[in-house]
């Protein structure tokens, strides 16, 4: 695992399955017990995730960030215990995207059952989430996938190759795919290289 600076780490709890230093651009946020943050060392991951609070802490809450991830500026929040966040490998997130494993208050029946339980936010390999999307609880994302700029996706995003968008998220474009590759750099090479 890759070394972290301890300032940007705020740790309350027995049995923190966390980097005892937090990366450059990343602030860490855990309170109770048997949490566990695995960053794969070929990743680099801005933002903040938080793994309960110190009026509410959770346990047995798991964040696992694949290899080649590039994250700026995502806030990832897990407030409900033995919730996880599973980001695969090689994914692009852009910045200002939220992700949101759980609520942080409840809704509840008449008969005062709770309504809004949240367990997981699964992304899949290769998918490219955009600026300013939004993703909530028990949500899976498909595989090789692109989440528009400013999505709002409160439910399952299941075919692979395909583009999603708005609000909520729906299915715009099947049998897509796409690269890190800067599309001027895609231009000149499908023009020969020139300008």
């Amino acid at each position: 695992m890759r070394l972290f600076k301890r300032n940007a780490a705020d740790i309350h709890g027995e049995n923190p399955g966390v980097p005892k230093r937090v990366s450059k651009g990343l602030r860490l946020i855990v309170c109770g017990t048997d949490n566990v943050v695995e960053i794969d060392p070929t990743s680099s991951f801005a933002g903040c995730i938080m793994i309960g609070t110190r009026d509410c802490p959770v346990h047995g809450c798991r964040v696992t960030v694949g290899a080649r991830t590039l994250a700026n500026d995502c806030t990832i929040v897990l407030m409900e215990d033995e919730s996880e966040l599973r980001i695969g490998e090689d994914c692009l997130i852009s910045a200002g995207v939220r992700i949101w494993c759980s609520d942080s208050h409840s809704v509840l029946d008449g008969e005062g059952r709770l309504l809004n339980r949240g367990r997981f936010v699964r992304i899949g390999r290769h998918v490219w989430i955009g600026l300013g999307v939004l993703i909530g609880k028990n949500v899976s994302v498909a595989d090789d996938s692109i989440l528009g700029m400013g999505a709002v996706v409160t439910g399952d995003c299941a075919e692979t190759s395909c583009a999603y968008g708005g609000n909520p998220a729906r299915l715009l474009k099947r049998d897509i795919r796409w690269s890190k590759e800067r599309p001027m750099a895609v231009i000149r090479r499908s023009e020969g290289g020139a300008r």
